[in-house]
């Protein structure tokens, strides 16, 4: 019971304490300090920042030498994306307000050559760009049984989403 009366003693003395007048009061003084001193900085309109983050995640897709499917690659790779972008001044800190710019995702592990056992190690980096909702992509796989390909794409990540395989570099073409 003393611990109750204690704590309703302190919290009226701190609800008395603190009026609105001294909440608008120290409102008014950080504004004025915060653009005094944005305007002496002469303060960017935005400010970069970027975010990376790792996972892991399924990989598949057909292997296509002069437009003959010589293989179906599977297997699960290690994804590390970092993403590039700027907050807009107002709202610092605010996902709302975060505008994306690009983005890289660079993909490594190994995958299986589902038709003939081959076991490949891929590197692979992916950059998307936001404003043409666009993205590029190089691969470079080498097999245990000394298959080599290099394939390079683009595409769209809206609508009509395309994906393209720009070029390939087969092992006969190494």
């Amino acid at each position: 019971m003393k611990t109750l009366i204690y704590f309703f003693l302190i919290s009226s003395i701190v609800f008395l304490g603190c009026s609105k007048n001294d909440d608008e009061l120290n409102s008014d003084l950080y504004n004025k300090s915060l653009n005094t001193e944005l305007n002496a900085k002469g303060a960017p309109e935005t400010k970069d920042f970027s975010v990376s983050h790792y996972f892991t995640g399924g990989y598949w897709t057909p292997l296509i030498c002069d437009g003959v499917e010589v293989g179906y690659l599977e297997g699960t790779l290690n994804v590390h994306c970092v993403m590039f972008g700027h907050y807009n001044p107002d709202y610092p800190g605010d996902l709302n307000h975060f505008v994306w710019q690009w983005m890289v995702m660079n993909y490594s592990g190994s995958l299986t050559n589902q038709a003939t056992g081959e076991i490949f190690t891929i590197k692979e980096s992916d950059k998307w760009y936001y404003g043409t909702y666009s993205y590029t992509w190089h691969s470079n796989i080498r097999g245990n049984q000394g298959s080599h390909y290099i394939i390079f794409g683009s595409g769209l990540f809206v609508y009509p989403y395309t994906f393209t395989i720009d070029k390939v570099i087969c092992p006969s073409s190494d």
